[in-house]
């Protein structure tokens, strides 16, 4: 699985690792309901991270997520040291953690794919 190791705005420390892929599906699935439709140049981010469906993918995987030393559960925003510089820098956990989790679902191989695919064509000793 992937990780990704970010410095957020507030000086925090995210580390993400992938999600198992059940809870990385469904996470793929809540942000592509949000975004279907819309303008590809539109900025959505808040609009996906706000919505019901995508925040309940998200807690989904949030297991996989550390904020500084701490795993990221509902109880860190509630936490009361750590609540409020959490919940201050929330939109951009989810945005990492979206990043992290939906990128590998979209991995552009068609060029590969096609390269796969007439080297397979080819004979031997063919031109």
């Amino acid at each position: 699985m992937k990780t990704g190791s970010f410095t957020l705005r507030s000086g925090a420390k995210l580390t993400v690792t992938g999600a198992p892929f059940e809870a990385a599906i469904a996470l793929v699935e809540a942000v592509k309901r949000v975004t279907v439709g819309r303008d590809p140049n539109e900025d959505v981010g808040d609009m996906i991270v706000m919505n019901p469906d995508v925040r309940s993918a998200l807690f989904g995987v949030f297991d996989t997520v550390l904020y500084d030393t701490v795993r990221v559960t509902a109880a860190l925003f509630d936490d009361p040291k750590l609540g409020e510089k959490a919940r201050g820098d929330y939109f951009e956990i989810c945005e990492r953690v979206i990043e992290v989790n939906c990128r590998p679902f979209f991995l552009k191989t068609s060029s590969a794919s096609t390269t796969a695919s007439e080297d397979h064509l080819k004979r031997p000793g063919s031109v």
